[in-house]
């Protein structure tokens, strides 16, 4: 038993897709026991294990990754706080809500001065002190003034763009204006999104893996064969069916 409450975290991910298999839905740990779980059930631990430098423009670099398990100590955060922020060529160019599944009234009240904090964050704090230039990074805003660095990210398709796509991001064009359930605000040329009202809400991309990879694909149509198959297997029972009813 851990004196206090903490949660897992290797090099680059923490097991934030297995926190549905935990008792208390979360990835909040009291003892070892707690951690291994999570840890075997990640797909994203199994992703830093397996191919920690996918995608990565020298991921055929043969490298000895010393990896390190850090427990966190548990501290209670507002989901609506968390924002990620976008970096390219040195350049802060996109901020994002990070629930995106969620709609939070006080971000279009409050948009305008999250914003400048943000910015004023990046500025001050990391603003050419990161070793890259194209990388994304993630804050917490405790209260008006008060920014803090959460963690920083790879600026590629192994990250989650929340509320933009990649294809935006890399184009080298100006971000578009979004749709009218996200709100949006620009401010030195940059780009905040997040959800303006409840149509807006979007799923979180979390929920698919609490159910086998065949369901996710089918529900999502990823695997137009395996959508294929099932629509196949569904006739031929259904004529099945049928035919036994003839019969009778």
């Amino acid at each position: 038993m851990y004196m206090f409450v903490v949660f897992p975290k290797l090099n680059w991910s923490a097991p934030k897709d297995a926190s549905w298999i935990a008792l208390n839905n979360s990835l909040q740990c009291t003892c070892p026991e707690d951690v291994y779980l999570l840890l075997k059930s990640s797909d994203f631990v199994t992703h830093d294990l397996t191919q920690p430098f996918d995608r990565c423009e020298d991921e055929d670099t043969d490298v000895d990754v010393q990896y390190e398990l850090v427990l966190r100590r548990w501290t209670n955060v507002h989901p609506g706080m968390e924002f990620r922020c976008f970096v390219k060529s040195d350049r802060l160019i996109a901020i994002s809500q990070r629930h995106h599944s969620n709609f939070f009234p006080y971000i279009d009240e409050q948009h305008d001065s999250i914003h400048k904090d943000i910015l004023d964050f990046y500025h001050t704090d990391i603003e050419k002190r990161f070793p890259d230039t194209n990388f994304v990074f993630d804050v917490y805003r405790k209260k008006a003034g008060k920014v803090m660095l959460v963690d920083f990210n790879p600026f590629c398709e192994v990250t989650d763009p929340l509320m933009f796509t990649w294809d935006e991001l890399t184009s080298g064009e100006p971000l578009e204006g979004s749709n009218s359930t996200e709100g949006e605000g620009v401010t030195e040329g940059v780009v905040f999104r997040y959800i303006k009202s409840e149509m807006g809400v979007q799923p979180n991309p979390l929920h698919s893996y609490r159910v086998p990879e065949d369901i996710a694909h089918l529900t999502s149509g990823e695997d137009a064969h395996k959508l294929i198959d099932f629509l196949q297997m569904k006739c031929q029972s259904q004529e099945g069916e049928e035919s036994t009813g003839m019969e009778t």
